[in-house]
Formats: structure tokens, sequence, C-alpha cells
């Protein structure tokens, strides 16, 4: 739980003599424990209650539930199992009887607290004596705001979710909370045979449940009354439920074959009076779906009355009444012509096959027809054209329904479970949006989820992107938010869905925000719903989260809407934009009004990668930015200026196979010819010398670093490779010609791969052509010493021993050497094309690329460092056949291919070898995962280490045979 610290003594508290009794008093009789000290309340979000230092931290309150005093010194308390003594009671620690103990816990906080914060989501704790014997342990589920979880009465054994209350006398629980929910005897999970589930009530309550995601209740025709097990076996072979609905698109979706289902089970306990406890709602995959690559992912099960989704006044995913209420029409039974490339009369050149003009595929709102059944409004011919009550031909983009409505008046409660490589990591109720804007009419739709106290908790309490979400400030991975994205691919979906992924994650280096993705399986009530890309929510949260801004204080925003802050700040960012539109930006006192307001690298880094991309769906669309209302000279990304996000950028690299998306298209040439002041403020900004410069060199640096071939090439083949049979049983799920296949998933991603090695060659072209100079490039080659120090390049950091790339003539490139402590930089020593050098003592010099160049970084000395003398060494592996592998315990040294040592080898152990390898000083990893890593045969950490570690999870390498022989 996040903390709040109201004051802050210099020393923390000792947090074990917060709470009255636990004094030694001279001559007292101290007993060993015998079971008498166990955990009696659990606070995972505590708002209320300050501890002695002012701050508000989660707790655990131990009991003393003899009558004699007891001693725990050396008692550990943990939420791993792994680490039962993560915090140790020092010597002296005494319990008086029926006395009570409260422990804070904080990672963060000084003093003796214990070093670990407890979930929201729920988790487990366990208390262990100093022998190693456990003591005691609670397992819970989600907590709210100053709920907790606890005995009642006390010494009871019965546990329930109820007021917290620190050291005092726990509270009877009140409204749902007083009837206790039942007890399910199988978890949440995969099992690979029918399982017998047995629900129990602790007081003999009445117990109802449902199988179809709906609320269990006695009046409901889908309520059962629980008499006796239930009997849980794989349900693929059923017919579909949730998947048989067709009026989710215009025109109707085809219902797909029977799809994979998992077992959904919704219980609640009723006292004698009607009264009912909270609701349990548990997902079982079992046999198909259980033996299948689901377990070796993350899976979202999202778990609802079917009328939130399907009725047609409430529900979110269908036309439903909106869509009746527009008074559409199909034309008065007019018969069109065929419908290849044939104009309608007056409706300029729009082709009812599929394909539109240019200069109507300015945004996401003005979808071409895709080349894929899901999207494609052409697909049943003269069927699928639309009117309004007006006679205009309306795309099914355009298609007003229910599914386009937006706003919490839309938004429904849902049970949300997530599991990871087939562990439950997350159950707790959350709000589901749909979300997009013409992804809207695809079958397959996107959804915003969001925590809400209302819900029962007001964050997602788990780290959905395997550590690649991380904060600017610090490195440090964010594993907490009040909201995420469930993302279809957007215009992908049906393709590869992975372009903007692919896309995002080769420039998570640069000065630009943009979205951590993961991918997962979702499931509706059971049914199988396909492929998805957990996404990061752009919001403040997400602001804070990253860049230390206070929410207060967090302005963005998006597509030219505000989305946080005051419409003080959206009318300062559309007058900066129009003064820049409509003013000679090559006059320096104009350009100072634009370099004042705006992160200049933010906002070239911004443009440079879209225009790479090719994407078509910007900059009139899909454009976000954001800064501070606070400027704080702490903060370096608290200085007040407008900085740049990046957001699907999927409409590109060769999308449709249309010449717009290709790689030999003209970006900027299209963007001279938009009329929206995004796209005119950039144009007029490249009439100034020094930002054409510095977009052109940041330009190259993209091509030839971010961009590159070999780190290009591993991306791709990661999502090709680990997600090929998810893609086509996404595509059988959701395609109205079924047949699985890849359709655009195979051959899409080599659609991408050629796109990026064909732009490689066209893009300086075109870049010169725009910037109006000579289309001449050299190579600049740069030596250094990784050892000794750090090498940037314009706006890369090079820590390797060699690197080239291919720059402008026109332009110099811009040198500086960073030695490490311990080192001193002695010189350069700068070779031109005709082999004559120079040397410099300058730390940076400014070269020019002329013919080409080499430049050598020159040191002196070792650098000092506090690793260890001798390097840790990985051990062996267990013995796995199948990755990814999941060791029983922690290896002392470690083991090949676990780069981010979370005692796995798996996709996410690639993603961070991919980030290390890219920047190794803003993804950092441990020492011990850098000699995980490097398991290629080569020295060094590269993303070849990352296709071998993805090799692993995909079974087609074993682990055992790391590393790699040279």
């Amino acid at each position: 739980m996040k903390r709040n610290i109201i004051t802050k003594s210099a020393a923390g508290i000792l947090s074990l003599a917060v709470i009255p009794g636990t004094a030694i008093i001279p001559g007292m009789n101290i007993s060993a424990a015998s079971g008498n000290i166990v955990i009696n309340e659990v606070c995972a979000s505590n708002t209320s209650s300050p501890a002695q230092d002012g701050g508000l931290y989660d707790w655990i309150e131990l009991i003393n539930t003899s009558t004699d005093p007891v001693s725990i010194s050396g008692y550990g308390l943990t939420d791993k199992d792994t680490e039962p003594y993560a915090y140790k009671f020092p010597e002296g620690t005494v319990i008086n009887g029926g006395e009570r103990l409260v422990v804070y816990c904080d990672s963060k906080a000084e003093g003796d607290f214990a070093p670990f914060g407890i979930s929201t989501s729920g988790e487990t704790i366990t208390l262990t004596d100093a022998a190693g014997a456990v003591a005691d342990t609670v397992t819970f589920g989600a907590l709210g705001d100053n709920e907790s979880y606890g005995q009642y009465p006390e010494n009871s054994g019965i546990y329930y979710v109820m007021s917290a209350t620190p050291g005092a006398a726990n509270a009877a629980p009140q409204g749902q909370n007083a009837v206790k929910e039942p007890e399910f005897s199988a978890e949440s999970g995969f099992y690979d045979n029918n399982v017998q589930l047995s629900l129990t009530s602790a007081q003999n309550y009445t117990i109802y449940y449902t199988t179809d995601g709906s609320d269990p209740k006695p009046d409901s025709a889908a309520s059962k009354q629980y008499t006796g097990p239930i009997q849980l076996s794989d349900r693929s072979g059923e017919p579909n439920v949730l998947s048989a609905h067709t009026d989710i698109t215009y025109p109707d979706a085809t219902a797909p074959g029977q799809v994979d289902k998992a077992n959904v089970i919704r219980a609640a306990a009723y006292d004698d009076s009607g009264n009912a406890s909270r609701i349990i709602t548990k997902t079982y995959f079992i046999g198909r779906t259980a033996s299948s690559y689901l377990k070796n992912m993350k899976v979202v099960s999202l778990v609802t009355d079917e009328k939130n989704l399907f009725d047609p006044t409430i529900g979110i995913y269908v036309r439903g009444d909106v869509f009746d209420a527009q008074g559409y029409n199909t034309g008065g039974g007019m018969t069109f012509p065929g419908m290849g490339g044939w104009n309608f009369p007056g409706m300029g050149d729009f082709n009812p096959g599929g394909q539109q003009d240019a200069d109507q595929q300015d945004t996401e709102q003005q979808n071409p027809g895709q080349q894929n059944p899901v999207w494609n409004p052409g697909a049943m011919g003269g069927m699928g054209m639309l009117f309004d009550k007006d006679g205009n031909m309306v795309q099914n983009w355009e298609v007003q329904g229910n599914y386009t409505q937006k706003g919490k008046a839309w938004e429904r409660e849902a049970s949300m479970e997530v599991f990871d490589s087939g562990s439950p990591v997350i159950a707790q109720n959350v709000g589901i949006r749909i979300k997009g804007a013409a992804s809207r009419s695809s079958a397959q739709k996107s959804f915003n989820v969001y925590a809400r106290s209302s819900y029962g908790v007001d964050s997602l309490d788990f780290d959905f992107f395997s550590g690649t979400a991380r904060k600017q400030t610090n490195g440090k991975k964010i594993k907490k938010f009040d909201s995420i994205t469930l993302r279809n691919g957007g215009n992908d979906n049906g393709n590869t869905w992975f372009r903007d992924s692919i896309n995002q994650r080769l420039i998570t280096d640069r000065n630009c925000a943009y979205q951590a993705t993961d991918e997962c399986m979702v499931f509706i009530d059971g049914e199988f719903w396909g492929i998805y890309q957990i996404t990061e929510k752009l919001s403040d949260d997400y602001l804070n989260d990253h860049f230390g801004i206070e929410k207060t204080a967090a302005v963005m925003i998006k597509n030219d809407e505000l989305e946080e802050g005051s419409d003080s700040d959206l009318q300062d960012w559309e007058q900066l934009k129009d003064f820049c539109a409509g003013n000679d930006m090559s006059n320096a006192s104009n350009y100072k009004r634009f370099t004042d307001s705006v992160d200049v690298q933010s906002y070239i880094d911004y443009f440079a990668a879209q225009i790479y991309w090719n994407n078509w769906d910007w900059p009139q669309n899909n454009t976000a930015l954001w800064r501070t209302s606070a400027v704080d000279s702490s903060n370096p990304y608290a200085d007040g200026k407008w900085r740049m996000i990046i957001f699907d950028t999927e409409y590109g690299q060769g999308l449709y196979n249309q010449n717009n998306t290709s790689a030999s298209f003209d970006t900027i040439g299209r963007i001279k010819s938009n009329d929206d002041n995004t796209s005119k403020m950039f144009i007029s900004l490249l009439k100034n010398p020094d930002f054409a410069q510095q977009f052109g060199i940041t330009f190259m640096d993209l091509a030839n670093y971010n961009f590159a071939s070999d780190k290009v090439k591993s991306v791709i083949d990661f999502f090709s490779n680990t997600y090929s049979t998810q893609i086509s049983d996404t595509k059988t799920r959701f395609s109205s010609g079924g047949g699985g296949g890849f359709g655009g998933g195979a051959s899409g991603f080599q659609v991408i791969s050629q796109f990026y090695d064909q732009r490689a060659a066209s893009a300086p072209r075109i870049i010169s052509g725009n910037l109006g100079i000579e289309n001449s490039t050299g190579s600049v080659t740069v030596y250094n010493s990784s050892e000794q120090g750090t090498v940037k390049l314009n706006t890369l950091t090079l820590d390797m021993d060699q690197w080239s790339g291919n720059y402008y003539t026109a332009y110099p490139v811009t040198a500086t050497a960073v030695p490490k402590e311990g080192v001193t930089f002695t010189g350069w020593e700068v070779t031109d094309s005709t082999g004559a050098a120079k040397t410099y003592n300058d730390a940076t010099i400014t070269v020019p690329v002329t013919g080409g160049v080499t430049i050598k970084a020159l040191y002196s000395g070792t650098a000092s460092t506090a690793a260890p003398t001798e390097a840790p060494k990985p051990t062996d592996a267990p013995k796995p056949t199948d990755a990814p592998t999941q060791p029983g315990t922690s290896a002392p040294g470690g083991f090949y291919g676990d780069a981010n040592l979370d005692g796995k080898v798996n996709v996410s152990d690639a993603v961070s070898v991919l980030q290390y390898a890219a920047n190794r000083t803003k993804y950092p990893l441990d020492a011990q995962g850098i000699v995980n890593a490097d398991v290629d045969g080569s020295s060094g950490i590269t993303g070849s280490d990352a296709i071998v570690i993805q090799q692993v999870d995909a079974g087609v390498i074993r682990q055992a045979d790391l590393p790699l022989k040279k």
C-alpha cells in the first residue's frame, strides 16, 4: 500500500513499543510461545492510524492468547514463504498475557519496521518461531482502506474483514462483512483433472452459488443452493454463451465455433435474516485449457453478470439501444453494384470495397477498411452498408452503439482474477469500460480496468509488466496501479496484435514517455476472449509513478483534450501551437518561446520515432503530452516544460499493405499537407536550423541504435516465436472466416520485418530531402573501454567497447566521455577517412562526419567497484524439461537465464536483457543477474542473449544446456 507520511522523526520509530503490553517487568515469569502467539489482525491500507513518526503504514497485529508473558525473540514475520525471517524480532521482545503487539510494515521507512509492504490484493502472512517452525499463518483476499482481516471473536480462529483496530480489541464485522464469506476447498488455478469443489461456512450459513458469472442470490433462477460438492470438469465442449452474441459489431459478428472455457464459481453465504456475505469468485482451468500455453503467461479472468455486457439497455459490449436510437437504415432496399472500387454518386472517392482516399484516413475515427474479416465493412457486400437518418453513409467504425459510450455511467463492476505462470496473483472487484476509438467496432474490444475503493480496493497491487514499468527518477519497478488497459491491438487487431508493443519496446531509452506492455490471455465469464496487451493507462497516477509528479499538479493533454489539469493548461498549449504554427520559427526570439516551454529533446525524440514508424494515424490524432503545474527544482522532470507521450503507434509499418504505411512513404511530406496545428507546428519548427540539425542527428541516432537490425529482429522474433499459437487461436475465435491459421499473424510479422529493413534504407533519403541537406552519410565508429567509462554520442549512451553508425555529413556529431569512478579520462584520438589522426583533451568534442570518422576514448586507471572480488557464478538450474522453469528453492548462486532474479526463466528475463542492452544506466541488472543473463556463448550482454532465453522459454533449448558453448 502507498505510504503517506504526516511527520517524520530522524530515527523512525520502534514499532514494537507502540502498543502497551510489550514491556518486560522485573521478576516476571516469561514462557516460550507454545502456540499462544497468533496473528490477530492484518491491515494492508492504513490511512487513519498514524504511527509514532506520523507515518501511515501497513501493519500486522499479534496477540498473546495466554495469561502469561511470552518471549518472541528470534521469531520471524514474512509475506514470502522463501524468506521466513524477512523481519526478525529482536532479543528481549515479550508480549504480556492477553496483550497485543503491532508491527508496522514498510520497505522504505527507517527504524524497526518489517521490511515489506502488504498487498491490498491479498496475500499470506506467516509467523515463524525461533526454531524454524510455522507458528501461525493467515491468508486473506482484497482489503480496502482501513479494513483489516482479523479474528472475531478474538481467539476463535475465525477471521472476517472488519474495520481496522490496531492495538485494540477487534471490532464486530458490519454489513456484508458481518456474514463470513464461504470457504472454497480448492483455490483458483490450473488443474489437469476434474475437481470436486466443496464450499463451507463457519457458522453453517446457507450458501448460494452460480456458474454463469451472475451474483448468487436466493431469488435468482441462475443461483443454486449449495448442498454438496460441485463437480468441475473440462467445459470446452459445452455450448457457447457469451461468445454466441453477434450484435457486438456492425454488421453482426459471426459466432465462433466452440471456444475454450474455464469453470467460474461465485458464492455467497446468507444468514437466517437474509444478510449476505461478500461474493467470492474463483476460476478453474481444467483439462484442455489447463494444459495449454496459459500456464506459461499471464491470464486475466473477468467475471460479471452477462447483462453488464450484452443487455441492450445497460450492456457495454453491444450495439444496443444507443444504436437503435440513431435511426440507421440500409438504404431502403437499394441494390448496390459490384463492390470493387465502385463509387457511390455524390459520395466523393469513397470505395465501399474497403479502401479510402488518403484525406479520409486521418484519424482512428476514420479508419480504412481492413483486410481481415473483423474490420472490413465491405466483407458482407452491399448488406454491410449503413446510412443515417439523413441519408449519409456510415462506416462501421462510425456506428454509434452502447460500445461507443464513455464515462463513469458506462462502467460496470466485475471480478478480476489474474494468474501469472499458473499462479493466482490478484483477486478483486474492479470497474470495466470499453476503451478505444475505431477499435470499439471490433468484435474483440479493449477494456479499461479501474480499481476503486467503492469496489473494495483502490489499487491493483501487482507487477503486471514483469519489471519493465519503472520510475524514471530512480529506476525502481512500479508494482502498484490504480488502472490498467487490456488492449486489443488497436488498428493491428486481426493482424499481428503487437505492432505497438514492438515499436514501444524499441524506444524505452528515449526522452519521451511510453507505455509498458505485457501479454495476456483474457477469459470473460469463463469463455476464451483471446490475446491482449496489458498496457499502462495514461493518467495522473502514471505521471506520479514514472516522474514523481504530484497528482494535484499533474497536467496531461491527449488528442487536444484535457485529461488532467486546468483549462488554463490546455489554453497554454493551444496558444503555443498557434504561435509556432503561425510565426517564423527561424527567428531566434520566436524559437526561444518554444524552447522555454517545451523539453526540446523529448519533442524531437517523439516526432523522430513516429516518423520512422510512418504512423499514418498521427500527428493529427493520437498525440499526448504532459507537464507539472508545480515546479520543483529537486526533480528534473518537474521543471514545468511540456514533454511528449508515445501511444497507439501501430497504424504504420506496412499495415494493411497500403502505400501510405509503407517503408518508402514520405511521412513528413504528408504532415506538410495536414491542416491541424500540431502538424503545422512541427513543420514550422523544421525551418529553424538549430531544430532541424537536432532533429536530423536524433533521427539518425534512432535509426542506427534503437532501430538497428539486430535489435528489431530480436523483438519481432520474440513476439512471433512466443505468441504464434495464441494469435492463431484468437483469430479463430474472432474471425468470421474461421479456420485459425495466421492470416495476419506470421505473414504480418514478416511485413513488419520487411518494413524495418526497408525503412533503414529509405528513411535517410526521405529525411534529408525534407531538411534540405544532401543525402550523404558517413560512418562514425566509436572505440571505448567499457570497463573504464562510457561514451555519450549525441543522444546515445554507449557502454560497449565498439559501436558504429551512419550519420549525415551535413551535421557534426558530439561525443562526451564519462569515466567511471577511479578512472581518469586522458583524451580522444580522432581519425578521419584519410587515416589522419588528431588528439583532443576536452571531455566533450564535436567532430565532422565528412567521409567517415573513428573516435576513440582514452583512459587511465581502474574503475573502483563495490562488487565482490569474485564474481558470482550461477549454479546449474534444476533439471528442466519444459520452460519456463520454476525452481523449488532459491539457488545460492543463481542460475543461467534468470536475469531479473525472480526465481524463474521466462520471457520477462528476455525483456530485462533487451532493456539492459538498450540502456544499462536506466535499466540496470544486479551483478548476479548480469552473470545469469550471459547465456549465448559470447561475452557481454546483447540481444542474442534475449533470443536464447526466449528459446528456453519456448522449449527449443534446454535450460540445463546454458550457457551455450562458444
